[in-house]
């Protein structure tokens, strides 16, 4: 995906994320197999909000996930996932 501004995805199973996104990004994934991943280069402007019944990580080691030029596998405030402010995503 590529965005210059905010962008909102929603899923009832898995949802698979990477690309660019210039502002905001908010996905919500829902019901029993749902799980949010990230994969590939992804790099989010200024924020990240997750809501997820499931698992929130990156697909692999070597898939880098940046919000506002830091990365998520260490606390980042501009990253809510599940109403947690600063959560990491492994």
């Amino acid at each position: 995906m590529t965005s210059t501004g905010s962008t909102t995805l929603s899923s009832v199973d898995t949802l698979k994320v990477n690309g660019a996104v210039g502002s905001s990004l908010t996905t919500t994934t829902t019901g029993i197999l749902a799980k949010t991943l990230f994969q590939g280069a992804t790099n989010i402007g200024s924020n990240l909000v997750v809501t997820s019944t499931g698992a929130v990580k990156r697909i692999n080691n070597a898939a880098t996930l940046l919000v506002a030029g830091a990365p998520t596998t260490i606390s980042n405030q501009n990253v809510m996932v599940n109403s947690v402010v600063g959560a990491v995503i492994p």
